[in-house]
């Protein structure tokens, strides 16, 4: 497993809010048939008159993951619960019905990135968007992904993938409060 990280440099329009609590995992789908960035999001989400992407991170469907807002913070993905969730984007448009799901590159980046998430927020429960508000997004059942994914895999083996690639990923070296902290430096 070789997952690629990139950490898009992003200045927000309004200061961000820390969350006090962390229950729950969302996965997002972007919604868009051509590719976009984690900076064409941000953009996209600043016109809508946020501070920037709403995501925490943000899965290119070559794998690469690239944050979005700082982990310790309030996200804006799914109106009525970004005060106690992580939200995760994989870039594209899915339907299960239509065979149409996230390529196994972004499957294998999602798992690392949740693992990562679990590891500092242990009783998240990971669910996709559908599942909290009215719409199809992500387009497949997030938590059965997952659960699916584990079971088809060495778990000690993802596990300990997840921490090589964690402690030398640039997107997870440093937090992503602390990239935050830096760019509000600046």
């Amino acid at each position: 497993m070789s997952i690629k990280t990139r950490t898009p440099r992003l200045s927000w329009s309004n200061p961000l809010t820390p969350r006090k609590t962390t229950n729950m995992i969302v996965v997002h789908h972007s919604a868009t048939l051509s590719p976009k960035s984690a900076e064409d999001i941000h953009l996209m989400h600043q016109a809508k008159g946020w501070a920037g992407i709403g995501y925490h991170y943000y899965i290119r469907t070559d794998g690469t993951i690239e944050i979005g807002r700082p982990l310790g913070t309030i996200g804006a993905h799914c109106s009525g619960h970004n005060s106690h969730t992580v939200g995760i984007c994989l870039e594209g448009w899915f339907d299960e019905e239509d065979g149409q799901l996230p390529t196994q590159e972004q499957i294998e980046s999602l798992l690392i990135t949740i693992h990562y998430i679990l590891d500092r927020y242990p009783k998240c429960k990971i669910v996709g968007h559908r599942d909290l508000m009215a719409t199809a997004c992500p387009g497949f059942d997030a938590g059965s992904l997952y659960r699916e994914a584990l079971k088809n895999i060495d778990r000690k083996e993802v596990i300990e993938e997840c921490r090589n690639i964690l402690t030398t990923a640039d997107v997870f070296k440093k937090s992503s409060e602390e990239m935050y902290m830096h760019s509000l430096e600046e």
